[in-house]
């Protein structure tokens, strides 16, 4: 059985992984010092695996947890050039973000080798492409929606926002204006990146999205660009547990 983390800017997903399948465990804040829950040592672990993006704090307190548990060393997870099926043209991979590597893994995988598409929704927005021949032909960063807002809100009282609103029409306030504005920012980059996959000629069979707005951004290409995206928030830990298989 392996343990696997996925730590990412502002939550810590766990897993167990057993005979191919995935149980999940409970989630804490990657940004605020709260207990480790139980369930993560409900089994003894034959290896521990982890992927981060974020400070190295938390890294080091699953290290040492780990350690202090089991005497065991976790496995820090980086991007290859060529694992499991899929090259990435990245001259330099070690500056390809590991989550978003592991998501077009699992993405690639789950598909069974078919051209992919994944959208990583969390404090940034990215979106990376890999053709059906395994072939990862990068992608793009921006700002994740809510980092758009808060850049937008903070230190304006009279601008916070509880909730992002997307309508069908122009906003008529200033809230709903700037939710619907980094709303459509979202729509036209995904409509950007539809016209660089077709410029290049790429089979792509199936859209994914991932991170904490998924299920915003999964309906919002649907509204706006008739696009179908499966929304998978364990997505980076299905890359995990593949690096896993390939490295044991």
């Amino acid at each position: 059985m392996n343990l696997l983390f996925d730590i990412g800017n502002t939550r810590v997903k766990v897993a167990r992984e057993e005979d191919g399948s995935l149980h999940f465990l409970p989630s804490i804040s990657s940004t605020v010092e709260t207990a480790f829950p139980p369930d993560w040592e409900s089994k003894v672990p034959d290896a521990i695996y982890l992927a981060s993006v974020a400070n190295d704090e938390i890294n080091h307190r699953v290290r040492q947890w780990a350690n202090d548990r089991w005497q065991l060393d976790v496995k820090t997870i980086a991007v290859q050039q060529d694992l499991a099926g899929i090259h990435t043209r990245y001259e330099k991979p070690e500056t390809l973000g590991v989550d978003r590597w592991l998501a077009a893994l699992g993405a690639y995988h789950i598909e069974c080798g078919q051209g992919i598409c994944v959208i990583d929704a969390g404090t940034a927005l990215t979106v990376d492409v890999v053709d059906n021949n395994g072939v990862h032909h990068g992608g793009l960063i921006a700002p994740g929606l809510e980092l758009m807002i808060r850049s937008l809100t903070n230190n304006t009282a009279q601008l916070a926002l509880e909730n992002i609103s997307v309508p069908d029409i122009f906003a008529v306030d200033t809230q709903t204006a700037i939710s619907l504005g980094c709303a459509d920012y979202v729509a036209g980059m995904i409509q950007r990146a539809t016209e660089r996959i077709a410029k290049q000629e790429l089979r792509i069979t199936k859209w994914y999205v991932t991170g904490g707005q998924g299920a915003l951004v999964e309906k919002l290409a649907l509204r706006e660009l008739n696009i179908e995206m499966r929304n998978m928030p364990d997505l980076v830990l299905q890359g995990i547990a593949i690096v896993a298989k390939h490295q044991a």
